[in-house]
């Protein structure tokens, strides 16, 4: 209730300033011909007023919201603004007679003649130019208000939008290592402990590190790190893994699990359908303010283009995620052919 008072006060010295402004400026601007006295301009738009406002009023109140909203009715405001225009002239013009030439002024200095087509189209001008100030700035207030809103709504969409694709990502994960720790646990592999320890690690790295919207890209090559032992453990000697990082890459930011997704593909649709001896080479390069990442792996002999197959739900969300965080901020590029699946993923630091 008390913010509410203020803030009707607040309008009322507001728009109580601005008039007495106005008439000040166009009492100024006239008078530096020196035609005419400044008090004698000053009280002839001083007297002006109630016409200057219902004019403006009538702009705000009918004019705005009408070209605002969607579905204009432009009849109805051509009709309002000239129905508005001629009562607010000629009020003015009384006003000028009765008040200006009477209250401030000797009536006898009036002109003979209060009302002529001449002074209605003369009365015009100030009675216009203080609405275009206001219509102007409403126009303009509303404007921020809806970009604000506009704003503040994408970012909450993106904020969801991101969750779900999270929600989505990490029991895919789930899904896919826990295929690996079913399939030692039925070979009673003595490499189970440690592969039970490693994913213990990357859950921890879940559930708190992807809370957060930005990190290091060095947690994020731990995570990296730890999937691809827990896929060494599975096979053995046969994998060839290469990696290649440059000094000065631990501190750039990123995204949560935005990498290793390209990781995991490297195992899910090259090296785990490859009976024979499959290759992963990853690539963290610095150029300039930018992180160039490679990803690159081979296919078995008898595969064919995954061009046209239907894209795998982590690499689906992945590419959602890169629009939706670093849209504009990167350049993504994928080669494939029957023997070696590559993406390069040039990206900006969050």
């Amino acid at each position: 209730m008390a913010s509410s008072n203020y803030k009707g006060l607040f309008n009322v010295i507001y728009h109580s300033v601005f008039w007495l402004v106005y008439c000040l400026f166009m009492a100024s601007l006239i008078g530096l011909n020196g035609q005419q006295p400044f008090w004698f301009v000053f009280t002839h738009y001083l007297s002006g007023i109630p016409a200057f406002a219902l004019f403006a009023y009538m702009m705000l109140k009918y004019f705005v919201p009408a070209l605002l909203t969607k579905k204009r009715n432009y009849l109805a405001v051509a009709l309002t603004v000239t129905g508005t225009t001629i009562v607010s002239g000629i009020l003015f013009l009384s006003l000028n007679h009765f008040v200006f030439y009477g209250i401030f002024w000797p009536h006898a200095l009036a002109p003979e003649k209060w009302f002529s087509f001449n002074l209605f189209i003369q009365s015009l001008l100030p009675v216009w130019i203080p609405s275009m100030f206001l219509v102007t700035r409403k126009f303009t207030s509303e404007w921020l208000k809806e970009s604000k809103a506009k704003t503040e709504l994408e970012k909450e969409n993106l904020q969801t939008e991101l969750k779900m694709l999270k929600n989505q990502l990490n029991p895919h994960f789930l899904f896919n290592t826990l295929n690996n720790l079913y399939t030692l646990a039925l070979m009673k592999s003595d490499k189970t402990p440690e592969m039970i320890s490693r994913l213990s690690d990357m859950f921890q790295f879940i559930l708190y590190e992807c809370n957060t919207p930005v990190i290091t890209l060095k947690k994020e090559m731990n995570l990296i790190n730890n999937y691809v032992k827990l896929q060494q453990l599975r096979y053995g000697d046969r994998l060839d893994y290469s990696i290649q990082i440059d000094v000065g890459v631990d501190n750039f930011r990123i995204a949560p699990m935005i990498l290793f997704t390209f990781v995991e593909n490297c195992f899910k649709h090259g090296s785990g359908s490859d009976p024979g001896i499959p290759w992963i080479k990853l690539s963290f390069e610095r150029k300039g303010d930018k992180l160039l990442f490679i990803a690159e792996n081979s296919k078995p002999g008898n595969s064919q283009s995954h061009h046209g197959e239907k894209k795998g739900i982590g690499l689906s969300n992945m590419q959602k995620r890169l629009e939706l965080l670093y849209s504009g901020h990167y350049k993504l590029d994928i080669n494939e052919n029957n023997k070696v699946y590559k993406a390069e993923l040039l990206m900006e630091e969050l």
